[in-house]
């Protein structure tokens, strides 16, 4: 029964070996330097990300900001015309 139980005990220990070394060789990081070296890769992508979206917000922004200006001018001119012609308008009224 001992025997069996020690057989047991390292078919699982072998596996679990094999496990780990699959595991390795899949790119996981074995040791806490490359546990750390990954996050940093991750880390460093990130910010990449985070950049590109941020300039690209920046973008649209300033897009938008020159939209609402041109709008602004056009709702402005439109006002000076109706200025011009409200008293004309009320002169058809009145005749």
């Amino acid at each position: 029964m001992k025997n069996l139980n020690k057989f047991i005990l390292s078919l699982a220990l072998i596996a679990s070996v094999s496990t780990f070394a699959q595991e390795a060789a899949e790119g996981e990081p074995t040791t806490i330097q490359g546990l750390l070296q990954l996050v940093e890769q991750g880390r460093t992508t990130e910010q990449s990300v985070n950049a590109k979206r941020e300039a690209e917000f920046l973008a649209d922004k300033n897009k938008q900001a020159a939209k609402l200006a041109a709008e602004k001018r056009e709702l402005a001119r439109q006002e000076r015309i109706a200025d011009q012609l409200e008293p004309n308008i009320r002169k058809m009224m009145q005749s």
